[in-house]
């Protein structure tokens, strides 16, 4: 049940191995923080085995991959990553849903790399899982929620303070996820 990363260097023509994930996970989600660098972050293939979200990093166009961080759930639930957005070299974004406690589990963590090896996590926003962030013309931060568990659609909450807090800008009703 281990998750694996596949490179091509040929356009898709033929893919090689690169790196094997831990048990229970998938690789889920990638992104490119900076110019030379990659990120994937997992989501789980199975959640018994499955305990917070990896993220592995690459600086070498994904031919060699290491892990990079790890967020793991303080309610022991398992993380399936929705989203990484960089906020700047040593700041970002990640949005998850859970799996046990799938609807309560779902949340923003925002890092801020102080080392190499150091990351502090602190939860932004709860109950919420962005899908995607944009940076406006103003320098706000809109992102798109989708709504898993009832019929009122998905919002867009706004982040004035570079994604510490946010809050639901909606201004209409909708039905359908915010993407």
């Amino acid at each position: 049940h281990s998750g694996a990363i596949y490179r091509s260097t040929d356009g898709g023509s033929s893919w090689a191995l690169t790196q094997t994930v831990s048990p229970g996970y998938v690789i889920h989600r990638f992104h490119a923080p900076s110019a030379g660098t990659l990120w994937g972050a997992t989501g789980f293939s199975d959640p018994a085995l499955a305990s917070g979200v990896f993220l592995y990093e690459s600086t070498d166009e994904g031919a060699t991959w290491s892990q990079k961080h790890t967020v793991v759930a303080s309610d022991g639930v398992a993380y399936h990553t929705a989203l990484l957005h960089s906020l700047s070299g040593s700041e970002f974004l990640l949005a998850h849903y859970g799996v046990g406690g799938l609807f309560t589990s779902r949340g923003v963590r925002r890092g801020v790399q102080s080392s190499p090896s150091s990351v502090a996590w602190s939860l932004v926003a709860s109950l919420t899982s962005f899908y995607n962030v944009l940076q406006a013309s103003s320098g706000d931060l809109l992102a798109g929620f989708g709504e898993l568990t009832t019929l009122t659609g998905g919002t867009v909450h706004r982040s004035t303070d570079r994604g510490a807090s946010w809050a639901d800008e909606s201004a209409i009703s909708k039905r359908g996820n915010v993407h």
